[in-house]
């Protein structure tokens, strides 16, 4: 994806997830299910592989037990400095 420079990661999952929320009346939730993640990589140089990166990842999450905010479309960004 995105040229043949090798910075670009994109790749197929499975993602499994709980949480615990105290507030909530439902407190605890948990989910699975399919998604696909892209990385950006930068901040090389000469001397020194990629040091920081983008993420991003889209996944679908069929509720397993818990509470229903656990099932959905779930999209996370992260970036690592």
């Amino acid at each position: 994806m995105g040229g043949r420079d090798g910075r670009w990661v994109l790749f197929p999952h499975v993602s499994a997830a709980a949480d615990y929320d105290s507030t909530a009346v439902q407190q605890n939730s948990a989910g699975i299910g399919p998604g696909v993640n892209s990385s950006r990589w930068f901040r090389e140089d000469p001397e020194h592989a990629p040091r920081s990166y983008f993420e991003l990842s889209l996944q679908y999450r069929f509720r397993l037990v818990g509470a229903q905010r656990a099932k959905g479309v779930f999209l996370i960004l992260t970036m690592t400095y």
